[in-house]
């Protein structure tokens, strides 16, 4: 045996017994008299590293590489030894090239990831997995890195192969939650936050997620009960309890908010500083401004921008303090879409154009005779988002003839799978599509006996072709408001972000949108023979029997007092899904009618967008 020999095994018997600045003293000695030994080198680097002498480590591992650059593991060692530090930059050097090299390729992807180099951190986590495909955690880094590059589809697959190659922790189970659409695929929520939580049953994160998940498909009673079992079972005031407050709040409910909000201040202030939150949503719903204004100054980072700004926002906006309401619902915006990385604001408005084609095309088609053994053809009500939908729906929940639905994407459903439906010309294809339909409702739930069907959904204002294709004598609610008060509104709802909310995180971008879907809506009442009556929104707070009656009247349909009050219809309903939550719960009140002109000077640039609509629907510019 040699004397390196003998020193190298002489250090592995100092560091196996955890002497490790004895093996660092033998390795340094053996090296002054063999430089090159790559097993010295090797020693010394992982005992100075034990003895937390980066330097040291770092120096003697770049020593080893100039001798050996293709040494895999040392390259990693020295990755790793230099991300300990802090050094990333250096770090992702050591790493390249790593196109052939898989698990150098796993940390380079780690890397490029923290650097925001989506694309890069892409590529390298899948040369990973393409030698590594079992390596389930790469798995789960994957899907957060196409999340945030703006690939949900990819991510959701990404973290299904994760949870199925054996990643059991409960963060992958919340990933693939969140990563999952909410408004389309509520089920697909659910089902990922029951799996979760039946593997991790104390896990609170995920208890909230089924909560939520339950509390979106109607099942309030489920969802809330979990929630304030998951309040019980915090310590103090967190995530649980805060959502629990948030949804009393968008239920209405505002003693039992109260009564959490009482458990908050039995704990303190410093106990509890996302009370904060709660307080002043307390505060504002019970009118009293400047109280609920005190607390949400004093709101911390924990609580999500977002929300922050859209209670901020809200709170000078009752204040009468324009400018500063602007200013944070903007804040409010600019944080929803920096949560959505890859979500193109105007992707809704330009696949209009498409839709537009389809409607002279539409009007030239003979209707396709309707089987008498459907359900009756359902009643649309339709218009742009913020402009009353939801008061006139939770209105309309009152009548016993009706089965009234808010906010389902039943129809965009079939449109998924006959996408040429607005134009379709065989006959069994369009009962397919029909049959399609009553399918997607009587899955959420049957269509009560005697009943006609009420389709809420604002934006189906722009898929009236296929509509008319499936329905020929539906009859279409369209709701009208003043086209600045429509965006601008809009532009203050703290939307759950999809591809058409998108378009409201700017003023600019709403008012685009809103001149395309009712170009698109124009062109459908133009060539199609649309069954349609106009409800005002206007016209609905100042003289709501009025109004009612007309409709009424149109749905042929008795109006009832029931109809006439919106605070117990809304409670009736119980949660709503929209951004209209709050609204809906109080007496209807005017301060929200011509609420644009308080704001005129931020939308005076986009006049020549808007005073069109507004000269055709009779509204003063």
């Amino acid at each position: 045996m040699t004397i390196v020999e003998e020193t190298i095994r002489a250090v592995v018997v100092r560091a196996r017994s955890g002497n490790f600045a004895g093996a660092l003293e033998l390795a340094e000695r053996g090296l002054r008299t063999e430089p090159s030994s790559l097993p010295l080198l090797s020693l010394a680097a992982f005992a100075a590293t034990q003895t937390n002498q980066h330097l040291k480590a770092e120096r003697y591992l770049r020593a080893h590489l100039s001798f050996d650059p293709s040494d895999r593991a040392a390259r990693g060692n020295l990755a790793r030894l230099l991300v300990a530090q802090g050094r990333s930059d250096d770090a992702l050097v050591i790493c390249t090239p790593w196109e052939t090299e898989p698990t150098l390729a796993r940390m380079a992807g780690f890397l490029l990831h923290q650097a925001g180099q989506h694309d890069l951190a892409i590529a390298a986590y899948r040369t990973t997995l393409a030698a590594m495909p079992d390596d389930a955690e790469t798995w789960n880094n994957l899907g957060n890195v196409l999340g945030q590059a703006g690939h949900p589809l990819d991510a959701i697959t990404a973290f299904e192969e994760a949870i199925n190659r054996g990643c059991d922790k409960p963060e992958v189970f919340l990933n693939l939650y969140r990563a999952i659409p909410g408004p389309a695929f509520r089920e697909q929520r659910l089902s990922a936050a029951t799996e979760g939580l039946a593997r991790h049953p104390a896990n609170i994160d995920l208890m909230i997620a089924r909560a939520k998940a339950e509390i979106g498909l109607e099942r309030v009673g489920s969802g809330l009960a979990l929630l304030k079992h998951a309040a019980e079972l915090e310590i103090g005031i967190g995530p649980a309890c805060i959502e629990l407050g948030i949804v009393l709040e968008g239920l209405n409910r505002i003693e039992e908010l109260a009564t959490l909000v009482e458990r908050a201040d039995a704990l303190g202030v410093t106990a509890a500083p996302e009370a904060h939150l709660l307080r002043s949503y307390l505060h504002l719903r019970r009118g009293n401004i400047a109280s609920a204004k005190a607390e949400a100054s004093l709101l911390p980072p924990t609580i999500e921008a977002s929300r922050a700004g859209h209670l901020r926002g809200g709170i000078a906006e009752r204040s009468g303090d324009v400018d500063t309401a602007f200013a944070q619902y903007s804040l409010m915006n600019r944080s929803a879409l920096a949560s959505h990385p890859g979500m193109d604001p105007s992707a809704f408005r330009h696949s209009l154009t498409e839709i537009r084609a389809q409607i002279t095309t539409a009007s030239a088609l003979s209707p396709v005779a309707y089987p008498p053994t459907l359900h009756p053809a359902p009643i649309f009500i339709v218009g742009f988002p913020r402009s009353g939908t939801t008061l006139l729906e939770t209105l309309l929940t009152a009548a016993d003839e009706l089965d009234v639905r808010e906010e389902r994407p039943f129809l965009a459903k079939v449109l998924n799978s006959f996408p040429t439906l607005p134009i379709e010309t065989d006959a069994d294809t369009v009962n397919a599509a029909r049959a399609a339909y009553f399918a997607e409702v009587n899955r959420e739930r049957l269509i009560l006996p005697g009943r006609r069907l009420v389709d809420k959904l604002p934006l189906n204002m722009v898929r009236t072709a296929s509509i008319h294709r499936l329905f020929p004598d539906a009859q279409f609610v369209f709701v009208e408001r003043h086209p600045c008060d429509c965006i601008l509104s809009c532009f203050m709802a703290n939307f759950v972000l999809n591809p058409a909310m998108a378009a409201f995180t700017s003023l600019e971008e709403a008012a685009l949108t809103y001149d395309a879907a009712f170009e698109t809506w124009t062109m459908s009442t133009v060539h199609l023979p649309l069954n349609v009556h106009a409800v005002r929104y206007e016209r609905m707070v100042e003289n709501l029997a009025d109004e009612m009656w007309d409709l009424l009247a149109f749905l042929n349909l008795p109006l009832r007092k029931e109809m006439l009050d919106n605070q117990t219809a809304a409670q009736r309903r119980g949660v709503a899904r929209t951004a209209s939550y709050a609204q809906i719960g109080q007496p209807l009140y005017s301060h929200a009618v011509r609420r644009w002109e308080r704001y005129k000077h931020h939308l005076i640039a986009f006049k020549h967008i808007l005073k069109p609509w507004c000269d055709v629907m009779g509204y003063k510019y």
